[in-house]
């Protein structure tokens, strides 16, 4: 099987008779003819069948159709990535922002990945709260961003979605041990919170969660760095609440932590934003890259629905 076989495939489905296929394809009927009989003996199913003036797919054409879509789309963005991957050869520099506890450590991943791919490329990654990054981008002083799509402040005309990232609770394991597993949030009402803080609106995020969930956290009134926060929360029976590959991380590097899955807080989608109608190529290929699925993430979310 080829693309210009698929091709042909859609061209057909779309025009109904080989005559106007091949005119929309530029080739000749019989070349087209040939083309769906070499796929049809490849498949081994007859595709088409004769309608009163036109063609008409059969049962196995219709169940085959949204396969060679999905074939299609997958080709047209590999396509596009590779255009992008040339463009790229002339050297650019782009700068992202990222969110403060967020998935730090894949974005990295991503970027070291992209600049391997393509050498002319530089990506300059850099770590914001939500707010500033809301303001670089209105004000265009950032190609672009990794922020949370419920806490965006405009609409932007390039917001690619990416994942859900579910809240947790992390503690001690001591503590942990006192909690089922998954942890209602009202469950928590009794407890300290000692909220990382360095990022107003997800602070703000997870108190209107717990208010939500029938209580106003008790709070410790330390603003502190979260390295302090984390030896806080091994030695004592304080808790908070962060997104889970914020944790994973953390936990894998402190034996005392404990990560405790939460329900009743919605997760947060973790998205690609650029306020520009036009972003640069270098943009694009991070795009591109992330929608062809080679990234850290995978599969994104648009694509699951």
């Amino acid at each position: 099987m080829n693309i210009s076989q698929i091709h042909a495939f859609f061209s057909v489905v779309t025009s109904k008779t080989y005559t106007e296929a091949a005119e929309r394809l530029r080739v000749s009927p019989s070349v087209l003819n040939k083309s769906i009989n070499s796929l049809e003996r490849e498949l081994g199913v007859t595709l088409f069948r004769k309608g009163r003036n036109n063609l008409l797919l059969t049962e196995a054409g219709q169940w085959l159709y949204p396969h060679m879509q999905y074939i299609l789309s997958q080709y047209n963005s590999m396509e596009r990535l590779a255009t992008n991957l040339r463009v790229t050869q002339q050297s650019v520099s782009i700068d992202i922002g990222c969110m403060f506890f967020s998935d730090y450590y894949n974005l990295v991943e991503l970027v070291s990945d992209i600049e391997r791919t393509s050498p002319a490329l530089k990506i300059n990654l850099s770590e914001y709260r939500s707010s500033e990054l809301n303001d670089l981008l209105r004000n265009y002083s950032l190609t672009g961003a990794f922020i949370y799509r419920e806490f965006l402040q405009n609409s932007y005309p390039h917001v690619l979605n990416i994942k859900k990232e579910l809240v947790v609770a992390l503690m001690n394991r001591e503590m942990a041990k006192r909690f089922p597993a998954p942890l209602p949030l009202s469950a928590l009402a009794e407890c300290t919170f000692l909220f990382m803080r360095g990022d107003y609106q997800l602070h703000h995020h997870f108190q209107r969660a717990c208010i939500s969930a029938g209580f106003v956290p008790r709070e410790s009134p330390m603003d502190l760095r979260v390295a302090t926060i984390v030896e806080l929360l091994e030695a004592s029976n304080m808790v908070t609440l962060i997104v889970q590959s914020f944790a994973e991380k953390e936990a894998a590097s402190h034996e005392n932590l404990a990560i405790v899955p939460v329900t009743g807080i919605d997760p947060l989608t973790l998205c690609l934003v650029s306020a520009r109608d036009f972003p640069p190529n270098g943009y694009i290929t991070l795009e591109s890259y992330l929608q062809a699925g080679f990234s850290p993430f995978g599969r994104l979310i648009d694509d699951i629905r």
